[in-house]
Formats: structure tokens, sequence, C-alpha cells
């Protein structure tokens, strides 16, 4: 086995019992008695995992857990949460904070035994098929066609089952207000560095973790050039498994730079002619770009109430046969989600829109896994 696991708590007699348990399972231990020492440990001795006590003085163990997911270079070693505080709250946090796992005491050996091995499981299988993260870009045909409220449902939808990270590409994008974000700061200054000091220390450090487990990456308080928006977008691609791009309406410099690297790309649009005429063009650009139709899913929004199986006739016949999936636009839901800064999946779960879009996000899912194979 051989793995070894840093055990942080500030109680003696947990550090001892907790480590032997583990020692007699075949681990290595190490042991911090706290947050400070512990975080001296991982820079040295990187252990393949942490298991951490929450209720510590001087640094609680969410403090921990931030600042160790916080840093590119340990942000992939797995934390497990061991704490008596049980409440829901607490858990909450723990896994807001970057937690993998979240065990409240009393637990049983073999039970403790049994998520450690599940979470160390799952580490081993992330990095074994990591290779740079997926990419997802959505955009619009136009402004208005729900570009964003897709990405970020979408995004909402993988965060529950993959490292993700939703990054806004669109200048002056609202992504951030979908969210719930309000005065982010901004993302360390990324539009005021050349492209050549753009590193993924910066990078993850303008990242900002929604309550779903999702990072989210603030557009730039300022105007990109193409140069930089790939600088940030390959940073990106080693601090997750998939990255949505939220692109905005139309083409722009930095979607044509971001659009031919797309794994699977996600174009919005409604059905009034000017729309379908808009599509034309942007498949014909995505074309150019080297996007094949096979990385292409449309998403419908039948804003003005047609019958939808001669809609659906009329745009394959427009568009070509590329897979359309239907969304319900419902304005009156996704107006309140915004005002809320509740994304649809989360404030309003049992609604027809709000489970087109986790199908949506559960499609992408298995057309990226397929992609890979």
């Amino acid at each position: 086995m051989n793995e070894r696991i840093l055990i942080i708590d500030d109680d003696p007699d947990a550090l001892t019992l907790i480590g032997l348990t583990l020692e007699r399972r075949g681990y290595s231990v190490l042991r911090a008695a706290g947050g400070s020492e512990a975080l001296m440990m991982i820079e040295s001795d990187r252990p393949d995992l942490v298991l951490l006590d929450l209720m510590m003085p001087h640094m609680d163990g969410y403090e921990v857990c931030r600042r160790i997911k916080a840093d590119p270079r340990l942000t992939g070693i797995p934390i497990v949460m061991l704490t008596a505080k049980a409440q829901m709250a607490s858990q909450v946090e723990g896994y807001r904070v970057g937690a993998d796992d979240y065990v409240t005491k009393p637990v049983h050996p073999d039970d403790l035994a049994s998520h450690i091995h599940a979470v160390l499981e799952r580490a081993k299988e992330w990095q074994s098929k990591k290779t740079g993260g997926r990419v997802v870009g959505v955009i619009g045909v136009k402004g208005g066609v729900g570009t964003t409220t897709v990405a970020v449902n979408v995004a909402v939808t993988l965060a529950a089952a993959r490292r993700t990270i939703l990054a806004d590409f669109d200048a002056g994008g609202t992504a951030a207000i979908h969210l719930g974000f309000s005065a982010l700061p901004e993302p360390e200054g990324l539009a005021s560095l050349p492209a050549s000091a753009i590193d993924q220390d910066s990078v993850a450090k303008s990242l900002v973790v929604h309550d779903s487990g999702l990072r989210f990456l603030p557009p730039a308080n300022g105007a990109l050039v193409p140069e930089q928006a790939t600088a940030i977008f390959s940073h990106l691609l080693d601090l997750c498994e998939v990255c949505v791009l939220d692109l905005g309406g139309g083409l722009s410099l930095v979607s044509r730079a971001l659009l031919e690297r797309c794994d699977l790309v996600l174009m919005t649009l409604d059905s009034d002619r000017a729309a379908v005429l808009q599509a034309q063009r942007l498949l014909l650009a995505l074309t150019e770009l080297g996007v094949n139709r096979s990385r292409l899913r449309m998403v419908w929004a039948n804003r003005l109430g047609l019958d939808e199986q001669a809609a659906l006739a009329t745009l394959r016949a427009a568009i070509g046969e590329a897979p359309i999936h239907v969304v319900d636009p419902a304005a009156e839901l996704a107006h309140r989600s915004v005002e809320s800064g509740k994304p649809l999946v989360l404030g309003e779960p049992d609604s027809a829109v709000a489970r087109a879009l986790r199908d949506l996000g559960q499609s992408v899912l298995a057309a990226l896994a397929d992609s890979r194979t």
C-alpha cells in the first residue's frame, strides 16, 4: 500500500489512536498538531491524503483546506475532514472550501478506513486519466439566447461529478450574477499582464469557489487579447477535469482563439429567422476554425412557443443534423434564478427547464467520456 497520510489534529490522543489505526492497515502516517505545522509538512513531504480535524486553535481546518486547495502545486492532494461537527452547514462549508470527503466523529475504524480508501482510489483514477482538462465551449449565435444560463447550469451539473471550472471569457459577462457572487475582486490583474507573465499561480489565485463545489474564473477587468486568453486557458486545463467556457454571443477574437481548442461546443439559439441565419454563419465560421460537426451540440430555446416538431424540422433543414437539445426558456423562472443568484438546477430543481439543463449536462459528460476513449 505505502500511501502516506498526514493526520492534522490538535488532540495528541487522536493523533496517536488514528495513526495506529491507519498504520495497522498498511499506511505510512505523518502527524501534525496544528495548521501551520501541517502546511510546512505538506510542502516538504507531499502526502497522498490529508486527514483534517476542523476545530483547532489559531488556524481551523477550513482555513487549512482553503490554503491547500489554493496552491496549484498542492490542490490535487485529497482532503478528508474528520470532525465532531455533524451539522449540515458545517458539511456544506467543508465541501465548499474543497474537501473531498467529510466524516463525523465518532466513527468506527473500519468505516474511516473505507472512506480513506475510496478517496484515494478516486484520486488515483483522476490522476491516471488526467492529460489536461476536457473543454466545453458555450457560445450564442447572438446575445440574449440564454448562453450564460446554459453555461452556468451545465457547469454546476458537471461539478457534481467532475472537478469543474467555469471561466467567463465574455467581456462584461454576467455568470457571476447567475452564481450569486457580488463584488468579486479583479482576477489577479490578468488583463494587465502580458501573456508570457500569466502563470498557473496567478490563474489559480483568481478562482473563487461556489457553494456547489464549482470553481469560477470571473471575467478579467479589461479586454483580453487572444494571446492572454489562451495563456489563461492553458493553465486552467491543469487545474480541473472539465473546463466550461462562457464565450458570450457571436464570434470575437478571443472566442475564435478558444473554440478550436474545445472538445465540445454548445451553440445556443432560438428559432426566429435572424437567429437561424446567424446560426448558419456561425456554423460556417466554426467549420473554418476546424471545429468538426461531431463536436457540436445545438441548444434551442423555444421563445416563440412554436410547434416543437415543426420548428426542429425547420432548424435541421437550415443547420444540418447536429444534435439539438430543447430547453424551455421559462422566462419567469430564469428571472427569479438571476435575482436570487441560484442557478436553475439548484434553485428550481423540479422544474422542466432545470431537468432539461441537467439532462444536457449529463449528455455533455457522456460525450466527453466518449471522446476520451
